[in-house]
């Protein structure tokens, strides 16, 4: 599968809120709410599902870690 562009939303401690995908090409600028930053990047499409079981957001280094026992 390839690549796709996500945007994924998580709280201060690294647990993600929620994760969304721009649609046919259209510019997309997300917006948090308090307490909750918002990340964009490229992951397999096959991963995007579930994702907020299977990872957190490491917040310093902005990059998804899988959670340890998955």
């Amino acid at each position: 599968m390839a690549k796709i562009k996500i945007h994924v939303w998580h709280t201060v401690t690294g647990e993600i809120a929620a994760v969304g995908r721009p649609t046919s090409g259209a510019q997309c600028v997300p917006l948090s709410g308090d307490n909750q930053s918002v990340m964009e990047m490229e992951i397999e499409e096959k991963d995007v599902q579930g994702l907020h079981r299977t990872h957190v957001v490491d917040v310093v280094r902005k990059v998804l870690l899988k959670q340890s026992g998955d």
